[in-house]
């Protein structure tokens, strides 16, 4: 399991050559645990609200990477006509496990401040450090895992995971651009509607002509 982060290419082989579906959900339920620990860890207390939020993440991690493999798949499939959705699950499991280790440790590190500022200040620069590294390290280890799983080149790779991205982005912006004006459209509706009741109910001025001469 930590031949991920230790040895990267010895378990790119190895997962390329056993294409164990079990090994990578089991190590994604794994990644989905770490995250929601982190999460809680994060809030600084055990209540519901906290283990609730924590439980959230779990399910909200595990079944956006499984969505986010199925959207890698599809651009490195046609990008290299090579692969399919394990190779694309197992590249972007690896790269989540590696980070949700150190997020975990990010918090981990915190929690030796004690609530002195020196000590926050040191371990907010500490675990700060491990973490870009961390991150660092999953990005390459998820880019070498779908380059030698696919079996195609760095720049390939490269080019689907900013396909990727770029197509969620612009979807999570259309969706957004569609409840704005949604909500304005309900919004006029609903002054429209006040305005016409109100001049329903203001009585109308008379007229100069009605006044007496």
């Amino acid at each position: 399991m930590f031949k991920i982060l230790f040895a990267p290419h010895e378990a790119i082989a190895e997962a390329k050559t056993e294409k164990s579906y079990g090994k990578t959900i089991g190590l994604l339920l794994l990644t989905s645990l770490l995250l929601s620990i982190s999460v809680a860890l994060s809030t600084g207390s055990f209540s519901m609200i906290a283990i609730g939020t924590a439980i959230a993440v779990l399910f909200i991690s595990f079944f956006f990477t499984l969505f986010e493999a199925f959207l890698l798949k599809i651009s490195l499939k046609i990008l290299s006509n090579q692969g399919g959705y394990f190779e694309a699950l197992t590249a972007m499991t690896y790269g989540q496990f590696i980070m949700s280790i150190g997020v975990l440790a990010f918090y981990l590190i915190g929690l030796l401040s004690f609530g002195n500022i020196i000590l926050t200040a040191i371990t907010s620069a500490i675990g700060g450090l491990v973490l870009v590294i961390m991150i660092i390290t999953a990005y390459s280890v998820m880019l070498r895992a779908a380059a030698e799983l696919f079996q195609t080149d760095m720049f390939t790779v490269i080019v689907a995971v900013l396909i990727v991205y770029v197509a969620s982005i612009l979807t999570i912006y259309f969706i957004i651009l569609k409840m704005i004006i949604a909500s304005l459209a309900t919004l006029s509706g609903t002054l429209g509607g006040i305005g016409s009741s109100l001049s329903e109910k203001i009585p109308s001025l008379p007229s100069v002509s009605s006044f007496p001469k």
